[in-house]
Formats: C-alpha cells, sequence, structure tokens
C-alpha cells in the first residue's frame, strides 16, 4: 500500500528541517564573509604596509583619490567611470587597475581593506562590508577649495599615507596661488549649461571654480543658490559676457537636449564668447577642479573677455 499523505508530525519535522536550513544560510553567509576577510588581509597584506592600504573604490569622484595617492600595485579596482577620460581626471593613470562590480563579494575577493565610496548611493554594499570588518570611507563633494585640501589631506591619512596627501593638497594650494595672481581684477560673468539647463548658483563647487578661474556664474549674480535650472528668460533678460558649458559632448539625444536646441539658446551661443569645459575637469568636488581653474583662468586671459561687454546688472531679489 503507498501511502500519498503524509501526517501532522510528518509536516511539522519537514517544516523544521527547512527553519534549520534558513538559519543556517542566515549564519553561513557572515561566516563566509568574515573568511573572505581573513584571507584577503593573509593574501593582499604582505609588502604593501609600507606603501599604503589596498582600496578599492566604488564611484568615479571617489576614484580620484587612489588613482592620486596609492601605488598602483595597491589599488585593487575602481569603477567603470574611472578608466573614462570624459569624467575621471585621472583616468590615464588607470590603465592597468582593473574595474569591479560595486557589490560587496567583488570588493573581498579583491582583497580591499578599505573601499572608498561616494556620499550617497551603494548603501547595501556599504553595510556589507562594514559588518565584516572592511573599512569604508565616504567622500562627499566640497564646495569649496579649502574643504576640498583638508578633506584630500583627511582621506590621505585613512590610507596610510598621510605625506602624499598633505603634499598634493600643498601643491594644489600653489596652483590655485598662481592662477589668482594672473586674474586679478573684476570677474567675467558667465551663464554655466549642461545639456538639460541645469546650471551652478552660489554654495556650489562649480561656482567656487569659476571665481577661482576669474569668473561668475550669472546663476550666483543673479542670488540664485544652490544646483538649478536657469531658465531661458533669465538667460535673455541678463545677458552675459561669456558661456561656460560642460558636458555637451555626452548629451544624450532626447529631452537633454531640447533645452539648447531652443533658438534662444543658440543665438547666445552664437553671440558671446563661448568657453567649453573639459567634464574631468568639472565632474567632481575636490581637488580636482585645479585642472579646471586652469583652464578658464587660460580662457579669459586669452580671450580678454572681461573687457568684450559690460556685465549683467545683479537681480535685486534674485533671478526672475
Amino acid at each position: 500500500m503507498i501511502c500519498r499523505g503524509r501526517g501532522a508530525m510528518g509536516a511539522r519535522g519537514d517544516q523544521g528541517n527547512r527553519d534549520s536550513i534558513r538559519s543556517g544560510r542566515r549564519t553561513f553567509a557572515p561566516a563566509v564573509l568574515r573568511l573572505a576577510v581573513a584571507l584577503a588581509f593573509l593574501t593582499g597584506a604582505t609588502g604593501s604596509a609600507a606603501a599604503g592600504m589596498r582600496v578599492a573604490s566604488t564611484a568615479v569622484c571617489a576614484d580620484q583619490f587612489p588613482l592620486a595617492l596609492a601605488d598602483p600595485g595597491d589599488i585593487v579596482g575602481i569603477s567603470v567611470l574611472g578608466h573614462d577620460p570624459a569624467v575621471s581626471a585621472l583616468a590615464g593613470r588607470a590603465t592597468t587597475i582593473p574595474t569591479l562590480k560595486a557589490d560587496a563579494e567583488t570588493y573581498l575577493t579583491a582583497g580591499a581593506d578599505m573601499v572608498i565610496g561616494a556620499e550617497h548611493g551603494d548603501t547595501k554594499t556599504i553595510v556589507m562590508l562594514q559588518r565584516v570588518g572592511v573599512q569604508v570611507l565616504r567622500v562627499p563633494s566640497r564646495n569649496d577649495f579649502p574643504e576640498m585640501m583638508d578633506q584630500l589631506a583627511t582621506v590621505g591619512g585613512r590610507m596610510g599615507l598621510p605625506q602624499a596627501g598633505r603634499a598634493l593638497a600643498d601643491g594644489t594650494d600653489r596652483r590655485l596661488s598662481a592662477v589668482r595672481a594672473r586674474t586679478a581684477g573684476p570677474p567675467v560673468v558667465a551663464a554655466y549649461y549642461r545639456p538639460d539647463g541645469g546650471s551652478a548658483g552660489h554654495g556650489t563647487f562649480v561656482d567656487a571654480e569659476m571665481r577661482a578661474g576669474g569668473y561668475e556664474s550669472l546663476a550666483s549674480h543673479l542670488g540664485q543658490s544652490g544646483w538649478g535650472r536657469l531658465d531661458l528668460e533669465t538667460l535673455v533678460m541678463h545677458p552675459p559676457q561669456a558661456m561656460v558649458i560642460a558636458f555637451f559632448d555626452r548629451a544624450s539625444v532626447g529631452i537633454s537636449r531640447r533645452f539648447t536646441e531652443h533658438p534662444a539658446f543658440r543665438k547666445m551661443l552664437s553671440d558671446v564668447p563661448v568657453i567649453a569645459i573639459p567634464g574631468a575637469a568639472t565632474a567632481c568636488g575636490n581637488w580636482t577642479l585645479v585642472d579646471g581653474v586652469e583652464f578658464l583662468a587660460a580662457t579669459r586671459g586669452a580671450s580678454a573677455l572681461a573687457a568684450s561687454r559690460p556685465s549683467p546688472a545683479p537681480a535685486g531679489g534674485g533671478a526672475p
């Protein structure tokens, strides 16, 4: 006789087995991750302590720190965009460095002692890495150069490379001082635009970059703060002395181009000098902006833009 049913005791027993399996999985996964950390330490620590930690990074702006400070042999991997010279200022140093998928298992397998990430995102990955003892450092964008230099020195210290961080910060300060000496006098008021019509007002790192290079963002000039749009009506009512555009070579076809294809915008591009700043020189709120500062200062001096047309009058209560 074949019994097709199972009694209550059998069902309870099977349920107990399933609960045990699930419980085992919950305890097994962290154990595997801890083992991975231990193995990564044992296999990666030899010979690297003097040069710094074995470091990985998760986003293009975070990538700049290991690329600038660490020996290539101590960088276990960076993000995809870290290799893209259109947005990564130090992409040229990344030719021999792997691209890593942004998940905890990948970083552990690669043997990272520290993972440097952006201010936001990758939360699940970051939490998992912290649970198993990997050092995690988030590097938010900074909006003025003193904060950027402090951050650079701090990150260098956390990476075990304090002298490299401080030296790079000091060198960047010297480059900024040299630019300031060449750009004394009234700034050129320029409308900064991204392809979607986005602009940068007071308190943004682009505003700080433009000021250091001898320009003033039109949005800031008109009393706007933070990131936002600078609409066409405002642009037409307050024509700038120049236009600074970024990422136009990367704009996708579609809604992001509708603003920049408007006749009023196209006319302004033909009426005033246009400076197309390289995306990599304005992508991240950190010390790499010094490249953009020097670029802007050079275009300002070469074109004598300050004398090209009168500065637009500030709006009393902000931009309309």
